[in-house]
């Protein structure tokens, strides 16, 4: 006979030989009892916790001829047909391969016909989350109202890609992954009845590579079993599953306690030189410094730790701090994700080790060391982001001022030429002393003209009027503003008043200070320095920055003392008193 791996060898064939699923067993075996079975039941969860193995034993139970209680007799004709896989009451369909419409149409058929020789006909659907959807409307009519003979089983690892209208006609059970003591059980059962040897720690190792599923920890012992023969050790499951050994995981942390960056860069050159998966080695190391954290937080919780584990974590626990346990969690945890998109994982590796090494050595809490990091790049992001906005205020004043030059340019040739045709035509006009004529020439043929002369711009003679009177008033008003808006003066203390010609005032800086410049450029600020400006002069103006050399006469004035916290989160546009 043809070698049977052991997990479809040691398949429970009863109730009570299901372990880790008590709450699930349990529920079946009153219903049977009770003579409440369903017609349609689903069962979910991880791989190798069950599924498949409870609905066996539930179908034979079904159709058991000797059932005493709720466990199938495993002596009858039905129950050695549904071992054997050969009953034809019982029908295990794999969704994977059979997923279509056509195949659940074919089943709806079948399922008119009476059992042949139990009392229930019994379909077993196994990863029913495949099935498409047209497959799962062509079934929802069946399930809801199967024939009285016709038990339908639903197991599935992805309960949440089944339709809602398919959960609701079906008693729904959870399977849990199997705790390692429970693993360690039944590997113990397994090896005890095969009479094969194992070193100290080797089933342990394996319980804790299954994760939860009985089914992988059966498979890799199978594996081992026929490397070790009739030992198997550590170093052949180590060998087998690629994982690291637990003195190299010692080292590693002792290392990363004390700061000794050589040591962890040659555990890294020897895993990479044994062919060892560097994001398993992070993995397992961080799986050995969270059992070191735990024990830390909380002493008691034992129960997950073998002997030999807390011997090695008590010679290690004076070497970390629990913040520096977290933060080297938090470290390793983002290096193993970036190690899976990266060409050049080791680089990365060796980075983070040499950086919780430094972080050790100086003193440094971790966590900081992260946050400073990241606050950098935050900064280098706002950077980028204000030269681009910089970039684009310019380009946008830029445009802004060929579009008013160009604009005084044609009122200006305008006027020219206006006077020339009036110089020719020399019309007669009558004028009074009392009523001086406030006429614009050309006005009604011209909108334009006619428009700016409405918004009274002054002609050069007023502009260096006025240009005087800003220049001489300009400490005084920086004075005012200084009382009116702190963050503000802090800017213009360092403009002064460059030119006014055709309305447009014009406030250099020293080339120096051409961040201020740039600030007080953006929309929001130069609509507060123009109301500033045009409620102190009482005029109707438009204002541009510039940068150039300050006049010989003009003196800027000495730098501001040192403010005070108030002052200094005005200018961020910040309250005292709020809080972050």
């Amino acid at each position: 006979m043809a070698y049977l791996a052991l997990y479809r060898k040691w398949r429970p064939q009863l109730f009570e030989q299901i372990v880790g699923q008590e709450h699930i067993t349990r529920t079946l075996q009153n219903a049977l009892l009770a003579e409440k079975a369903s017609h349609a039941y689903l069962f979910c969860g991880p791989r190798g916790t069950g599924k498949t193995s409870t609905a066996k034993v539930l179908a034979k139970a079904l159709n058991c001829r000797q059932r005493s209680g709720a466990e199938p007799c495993n002596v009858c004709v039905n129950c050695r047909e549904v071992t054997a896989g050969a009953s034809m009451d019982v029908i295990e369909i794999d969704a994977a391969s059979h997923r279509g419409i056509d195949e659940i149409r074919e089943l709806r058929e079948k399922t008119g016909f009476a059992p042949a020789s139990g009392k229930y006909r019994v379909y077993i659907i196994d990863e029913v989350h495949m099935l498409t959807t047209e497959a799962f409307n062509a079934l929802l009519k069946t399930l809801e109202e199967p024939p009285s003979h016709v038990v339908f089983i639903l197991a599935t690892t992805e309960p949440n890609k089944v339709p809602l209208t398919i959960l609701s006609r079906c008693q729904r059970f959870d399977f849990h992954r199997l705790s390692s003591r429970h693993i360690l059980g039944r590997l113990q059962e397994v090896i005890e009845e095969t009479k094969a040897g194992a070193e100290e720690g080797v089933l342990y190792l394996i319980a804790r590579y299954a994760e939860g599923s009985l089914r992988d920890a059966l498979s890799i012992w199978d594996q081992v079993s026929a490397l070790g023969g009739d030992k198997v050790t550590l170093d052949d499951v180590h060998q087998l599953l690629g994982t690291v050994r637990e003195d190299m995981l010692d080292e590693a942390a002792r290392a990363l306690g004390s700061g000794n960056t050589r040591l962890l860069l040659e555990i890294v050159s020897s895993l990479v030189e044994q062919g060892k998966d560097l994001r398993t080695f992070v993995r397992e190391l961080m799986a050995f410094l969270r059992k070191i954290l735990l024990q830390l937080v909380s002493p008691d919780a034992k129960e997950e730790l073998s002997l030999t584990e807390r011997e090695r974590i008590a010679g290690i626990t004076g070497l970390l701090g629990r913040e520096q346990l977290l933060g080297l969690l938090q470290l390793l945890g983002k290096t193993e994700q970036e190690m899976k998109w990266s060409s050049q994982p080791r680089i990365l590796l060796e980075v983070a080790l040499i950086r919780a090494a430094q972080t050790a050595v100086t003193g440094t809490d971790l966590d900081l060391v992260q946050r400073v990091a990241r606050l950098e790049e935050i900064s280098d992001l706002i950077r980028k982001s204000a030269f681009k906005e910089l970039s684009a205020a310019k380009e946008t004043e830029i445009r802004e001022d060929k579009a008013v030059e160009e604009k005084i340019e044609e009122i200006k040739e305008d006027k020219s030429q206006k006077k020339v045709t009036a110089g020719r035509k020399k019309p007669a006009r009558k004028t009074h002393a009392d009523q001086p004529d406030q006429t614009v020439p050309g006005a009604d043929e011209n909108p334009l003209l006619k428009q700016e002369e409405i918004n009274r711009v002054p002609e050069a003679s007023d502009d260096e009027v006025f240009f005087s009177q800003v220049s001489s008033k300009w400490a005084d008003f920086l004075k005012i503003t200084k009382k009116t808006n702190l963050p503000m003066h802090m800017y213009l203390s360092r403009s002064w008043p460059e030119q006014f010609k055709d309305g447009c005032l014009t406030i250099a800086f020293p080339r120096e200070n051409e961040i201020f410049k740039e600030y007080l450029g953006r929309t929001e600020n130069m609509e507060s320095v123009l109301r500033l400006v045009t409620s102190f002069f009482k005029q109707d103006l438009h204002i541009r920055l510039a940068c150039g050399a300050p006049p010989e006469h003009y003196n800027l004035p000495e730098q501001e003392q040192e403010l005070s916290t108030g002052d200094t989160l005005g200018l961020f546009g910040l309250n005292k008193d709020d809080k972050r």
